[in-house]
């Protein structure tokens, strides 16, 4: 079995390897809106997962997904031509939802943050409290110096 390292450094080779192996295997007017995210690899290089974003609508990501997993046995080919490897995994194609989902998340964040600027009039989160301090917090130098 190998090591962390050296499926990480497998993997990387992979990825770089698919960069420029993809358009030649698998002929699409957009295969260059396919990038190849992320790839889970098993401990003995036979089957690797790889995780694709694909740019476009929902129509072309499906298209491109079914065309890389139909064309997985000549990218798997040239990529032989490449590896300096005794085995080539076995290839699936995913497409990676983690681009949408960290997207979607993103927005949520900044919707919530308008909405309470919205709300406090542009002033942050500044409702009056705590300005001035509470029994629980250790006085400043300022306040230690007044005495208070």
């Amino acid at each position: 079995m190998a090591s962390h390292e050296r499926i990480r450094r497998v993997s990387e080779q992979i990825r770089r390897e698919l960069v420029t192996i993809l358009p030649e295997a698998v002929f699409h007017s957009k295969i260059n809106f396919v990038s190849v995210t992320g790839m889970d690899l098993s401990r003995d290089f036979k089957y690797a997962t790889i995780y694709v974003t694909i740019i476009g609508n929902d129509e072309v990501r499906h298209e491109l997904l079914d065309l890389l997993n139909a064309r997985k046995g000549e990218i798997r080919h040239l990529l032989s031509k490449r590896l300096m490897t005794r085995t080539v995994p076995a290839m699936t194609f995913v497409y990676d939802t983690s681009v949408e989902y960290g997207a979607k998340m993103e927005k949520m964040l900044h919707d919530i943050v308008e909405e309470d600027e919205r709300r406090h009039g542009g002033h942050g989160n500044n409702s009056g409290h705590g300005s001035k301090g509470s029994k629980g917090d250790k006085p400043t130098n300022e306040t230690a110096a007044r005495g208070k």
